[in-house]
């Protein structure tokens, strides 16, 4: 099962035992987190995110390498130029921005 599936799986789950069993959204959080964990590693639901926090590093060590082919470019225009160019950024998922910045670091733009 992908990560997206799982997520709304767990979400549907914590509506319907807020609906039926009248409980708090942590004590609901708190009952589903080892089964998430299960499928979808070490997150952090409790902090308020289930995305890999590691992706982090990763992505902005890509972006540094990349914004480093031309540095002439400010970050606005870097971002809209190279990495959302074809839609609009607020949308992106942090995967399509990633792979924006392989192919710009592997020279396949």
């Amino acid at each position: 099962m992908n990560k997206k599936y799982l997520s709304a799986i767990f979400l549907y789950g914590i509506i319907y035992i807020l609906k039926e069993r009248e409980r708090s959204v942590m004590d609901t959080i708190e009952e589903f987190k080892p089964y998430v964990e299960k499928f979808l590693g070490d997150v952090n639901i409790g902090k308020g995110y289930i995305r890999d926090p590691n992706r982090i590093d990763i992505i902005c060590d890509k972006l540094k390498e990349a914004w480093k082919i031309v540095p002439d470019q400010r970050l606005g225009q870097f971002i809209l130029n190279y990495i959302a160019s074809e839609g609009l950024l607020y949308y992106y998922e942090d995967d399509k921005t990633e792979q924006a910045l392989d192919r710009m670091l592997n020279n396949e733009e």
